[in-house]
């Protein structure tokens, strides 16, 4: 059943699974969320989002990452079905300037037999001294200090790699070039900010919002032409309300979007939920509906009994 006065924002970063990054879907799954979508919903632009007083079964598309998938095979999708999408984009990324830190982690565990990555692992525990695990290295890897990832990647890489991240790019091109971008931009769609470099925004002070985030979002605006007032969490994990203030006194961001199955999106809210919908067609609906829902009304009850 369609809840008529809701405001729903999906969230992908690839369709298709690579070595660079794990995803379950594929682009027949895809093509019928957009059909689904298409059926149910007001499909709309956040900028649009952003000026309605009220909501009347709308929903947004949005991609994180800014992979080249975006322009290979969504963009073509999204022309078909008339409907237009925000890209959150990665600044240090785009024309395959770096490779993100995680993502150089996925490659090398990827290009790797399990022996040897989980060697690599080990030497690189004793080498810094830590206790990433070989099985669980992405959820460990959000402790590490953001001035440490990159040290940290570049061990897993060239511990694990027989070709440098710069020649790995130059061949797989797994981002967008400037280019795509002002191409994307002239179909209607929008960008948003989405970091620097991906970090954890727990790990970050003054300083790491003012170049995460702040000189990111006057990056892109001068590069490409256009106002960027939306601003994506990288791993959904929001930093502090002061700093929200920085952001919006000090750049043109007036939305902080974080990954969560909750049904709470208002118009005059800063910061709006998004869902997930990398998944197959029954679960992404599973997670669409039951998922938000059951997750609504426990937030709902929480607020309740923390009033009273």
């Amino acid at each position: 059943m369609i809840a008529m006065n809701t405001f729903r924002i999906v969230n992908y970063h690839k369709i298709l699974k690579c070595n660079f990054y794990d995803v379950n879907l594929n682009l027949r799954v895809f093509e019928k969320h957009l059909k689904f979508y298409k059926k149910y919903f007001n499909i709309i632009s956040l900028s649009e989002a952003k000026n309605k007083n009220s909501f009347r079964n709308d929903l947004c598309i949005t991609f994180d990452d800014g992979f080249s998938e975006n322009y290979n095979l969504i963009l073509p999708l999204l022309k078909k079905y008339n409907v237009k999408a925000t890209f959150f984009l990665i600044s240090d990324c785009i024309d395959n300037n770096d490779l993100m830190w995680r993502n150089r982690i996925i490659v090398s565990k990827n290009n790797s037999s399990k022996s040897k990555f989980r060697n690599v692992i080990n030497d690189f525990n004793d080498e810094f001294n830590q206790t990433l695990s070989s099985d669980n290295y992405m959820g460990e890897s959000m402790n590490w200090k953001d001035s440490n990832k990159d040290l940290y990647t570049k061990f897993i890489w060239e511990n694990s790699m027989d070709e440098t991240v710069e020649e790995y790019l130059y061949s797989t091109k797994v981002y967008l070039t400037s280019n795509q971008i002002h191409e994307i931009l002239s179909y209607g769609h929008e960008i948003g900010n989405h970091s620097k470099t991906h970090p954890n925004n727990k790990n970050l002070d003054y300083q790491g919002i003012q170049r995460e985030y702040i000189n990111t979002n006057k990056y892109l605006e001068n590069k490409f032409g256009v106002k960027v007032e939306h601003l994506a969490y990288p791993f959904g994990i929001p930093f502090s309300h002061k700093y929200e203030e920085v952001l919006t006194s000090n750049t043109s961001i007036q939305k902080f979007h974080y990954i969560n199955d909750l049904l709470i999106n208002k118009p005059l809210s800063k910061r709006w939920y998004r869902v997930s919908m990398e998944f197959g067609y029954r679960e992404s609906l599973k997670r669409f509906y039951f998922l938000t829902y059951k997750d609504s009304i426990k937030y709902r009850i929480k607020k309740y009994v923390f009033r009273n």
